[in-house]
């Protein structure tokens, strides 16, 4: 079963460094892809995450799995109280905010 694995790289400082990465890791079987920069690989195929770590270690550089990205912020269900209170109300949440801060 194939899937994509993320990497952060360390070491990398030139294309010639890219380029070793990148041949490592699509020599290997179990690679369909490997898109690597000086600083982030993305590879396709049925390697494990560890497995594919070892090849670029192997190639002298390190590596390690890239943290996943928090989802985005959606609009809450609960309406802000800020929102659904009346004009009074935010008058004296005004004139509180603003007598504290003096």
């Amino acid at each position: 079963m194939s899937h994509t694995i993320d990497l952060t790289l360390d070491g990398l400082s030139c294309g010639h460094c890219v380029k070793r990465v990148k041949e490592s890791l699509e020599q290997r079987p179990d690679v369909d892809t490997a898109e690597v920069t000086i600083d982030h690989a993305v590879v396709t195929g049925s390697a494990s995450a560890d497995a594919l770590i070892d090849t670029i270690k192997q190639a002298g550089y390190g590596a390690v799995l890239s943290h996943p990205k928090a989802d985005p912020l959606t609009a809450s269900t609960t309406p802000s109280e800020a929102l659904t209170a009346a004009p009074s109300e935010l008058r004296q949440l005004t004139t509180v905010m603003t007598a504290n801060n003096c």
